[in-house]
């Protein structure tokens, strides 16, 4: 009699799937437990993993729950390039907003946060989308820093994330580039386009393009370059969306904040080197 082959029980199979499967759970979920670590109870992210230290200064403004910054810079840091007298008091000529209406949306409290070289960051909703905002003041008039953001070459140099720029259309209404870079563990690339406005605008969104990864499914955010009646100073707004499938909107948005400090100093040293251009 022939005998007959042993056959592996399915069963077994499966509880060997199961195994995997809740080992690959447990460290997703350590990870993300991880990440969100990283902030506080409230969602908002500590100053000090945001990069900027908490002012000791008696005559800080109290805390803006309109605006909610998230960060505050030590003016006596020696990266921070703080604006002149004229800029520093809100409440005086010339930049009262009530007056100055730079951004209508900025509150005096605001101002006074700006004013000593302090960020104003936040979340806010469009379109269902989360985006992250980040106001600061540089040194330098629009067109300098809408020339150093504008300069394909230098891009590399103001975005720490980043580290390949590949150029497959440019112009001087818009350009089409590719980016390679590291966002946390992640490995991303991705296609834009760019849109200008000479001197006020940059605008960007992701578009379908061979060499985009699946692992962003949306980008999109601009620069904007509000000027000052001091004409030495601009109001920078920075504002930007990624959707990475693998993560909460929430969680992705907040990682944003991580590369902010280095791209704001950056963005300080380099801009007035544009201005005469």
């Amino acid at each position: 009699m022939t005998p007959t082959p042993k056959t592996r029980k399915p069963g077994k199979l499966l509880r060997w799937i199961f195994v995997l499967s809740l080992v690959s759970n447990v460290l997703l979920l350590a990870f993300v437990t991880f990440l969100l670590g990283l902030f506080d109870s409230d969602g908002e992210m500590d100053a000090d993993t945001l990069g900027f230290t908490a002012s000791s200064s008696s005559n800080s403004p109290p805390h803006n729950t309109d605006s909610s910054p998230n960060s505050r810079q030590n003016p006596s840091s020696s990266n921070a390039k703080l604006p002149p007298p004229s800029l520093r008091d809100p409440h005086s000529h010339p930049v009262d907003p009530h007056s100055h209406p730079v951004d209508p949306n900025l509150s005096p409290r605001d101002w006074a946060q700006l004013s000593r070289g302090l960020p104003i960051v936040r979340q806010t909703q469009q379109d269902k989308k989360l985006f992250i905002v980040c106001q600061f003041i540089v040194q330098a008039p629009p067109i300098a820093l809408f020339r150093c953001l504008t300069d394909n070459s230098n891009l590399t140099a103001v975005y720490p994330d980043i580290q390949t720029v590949e150029v497959f259309e440019s112009s001087q209404k818009h350009s089409i580039i590719y980016f390679r870079g590291q966002h946390g563990i992640f490995g991303l690339e991705y296609v834009l386009q760019r849109d200008y406005i000479p001197g006020r605008e940059i605008r960007w969104i992701k578009i379908d393009h061979p060499r985009s990864s699946q692992r962003i499914r949306s980008c999109r955010g601009r620069w904007r370059f509000d000027p000052t009646p001091n004409s030495n100073w601009t109001l920078v707004t920075y504002q930007n969306h990624i959707d990475i499938p693998l993560l909460p909107q929430s969680l992705t948005t907040r990682l944003l904040r991580k590369s902010l400090p280095e791209v704001i100093r950056r963005l300080r040293d380099q801009a007035p080197n544009y201005i005469r251009q």
